[in-house]
């Protein structure tokens, strides 16, 4: 989504931009702006007497064939850079100042990801007006291709046999209750906030009825064995919770988030307590969970956002007309349905049909 509209912004204010390039002189001691890709080079730390060039071209990662190792958990956070260096065989430590698309959410981290298996974490933003930017040090001898990437937080804990309670600290009311005895031996457990694995869920049988849900999680072990007991799990409560509904705890019961499917799903068997608002439930399987809440279906045909009756078939401007979904789960879904309902209007409609003569003219 923040992809989409950032390209959408790009696109709008400076034309059709796929690709920009420039070529750059740079020194040691000094700091080179390449202007037309809004790059920063920082490259004070060298000897004056280091000078050589830099070409540079900045594009769409829709443009590019570069091979980042991406993987389904990584967004594309900025457009791909390419460079090449004026000098080979050379070490060049630079400090590069580099857009990006937006800012940066408290549950994601940063990554500089490159051609040539080069990955890098970035630590330090800054932010000029409505422009956003990742600082990170690299050396730019040993790639030259790069694009900037987020993805979510993975929290690691150490548990063994002894009770505890886990909290997180990307969001404090996801906590995990783990009773004694639940592990045997030391064991470290990954906790992962995350958006919906796949929007398209929320099109499915199973999830057409939801209109509030909480954060997505997954939980895994580094030896993939679960619970021998019940743990406990926390939620925030879904956002619009109090518009009526009931609410469900559902669960994928896979190891990776890449592998959650649409129809791998299905509602837990289990008890929903509210306490301190916070939704708990009880599963011994880790998998990516969600707690949602979803309200009966009415014939009405009306449709809005806090109305009491919900029409899961005209899904069109109605699900929009008080403004984009504040949950970034039910934005996709909707604008994903919102272009489906466009698409079947005014493309795959079929055409009226006009008398015509014998040779097909109207």
């Amino acid at each position: 989504m923040r992809n989409l509209l950032a390209g959408f912004a790009q696109n709008t204010q400076g034309g059709l931009r796929e690709i920009q390039l420039q070529t750059v002189d740079m020194q040691g001691g000094t700091k080179t702006f390449c202007d037309r890709l809004d790059l920063m080079i920082d490259y004070t730390d060298a000897s004056p007497d280091d000078k050589f060039s830099v070409m540079c071209r900045k594009q769409a990662i829709d443009y590019s064939d570069e091979d980042f190792g991406l993987t389904d958990r990584d967004e594309i956070f900025s457009d791909v850079v390419n460079y090449r260096l004026g000098r080979k065989g050379r070490q060049t430590t630079a400090t590069l100042t580099v857009p990006i698309f937006g800012e940066l959410e408290m549950r994601e981290e940063l990554v500089l990801k490159g051609n040539r298996g080069y990955s890098v974490p970035i630590t330090s933003l800054k932010n000029e007006g409505q422009k956003y930017y990742a600082i990170v040090t690299i050396d730019m001898s040993l790639l030259d291709a790069f694009v900037v990437v987020s993805r979510p937080i993975k929290e690691v804990f150490s548990v063994d046999s002894t009770a505890v309670v886990l909290k997180s600290m990307v969001n404090p009311g996801v906590q995990l209750v783990i009773p004694p005895e639940t592990f045997d031996e030391r064991t470290k457990l990954t906790l992962e906030i995350t958006d919906s694995p796949n929007p398209e869920l929320f099109a499915t049988t199973k999830m057409e009825n939801v209109y509030s849900c909480t954060c997505f999680c997954s939980v895994h072990t580094e030896n993939k064995v679960g619970p021998k007991n019940d743990v406990i799990f926390r939620f925030p409560l879904p956002e619009e919770f109090g518009q009526g509904g009931q609410l469900y705890a559902f669960q994928s019961n896979v190891y990776e988030i890449g592998d959650v499917s649409a129809d791998s799903w299905a509602a837990l068997n289990t008890n929903l307590n509210i306490s301190n608002k916070l939704v708990e439930f009880s599963s011994r399987t880790f998998s990516v969970t969600s707690a949602r809440q979803q309200r009966t279906y009415q014939r009405e045909t009306t449709s809005n956002r806090h109305g009491a009756t919900k029409s899961r078939r005209l899904y069109n401007l109605s699900l929009l007309q008080d403004g984009i979904h504040p949950n970034i789960h039910l934005t996709k879904a909707w604008l994903m349905k919102l272009t489906r309902q466009i698409a079947r209007d005014f493309w795959a409609k079929n055409k009226a049909k006009t008398d015509t003569d014998i040779n097909n003219n109207s």
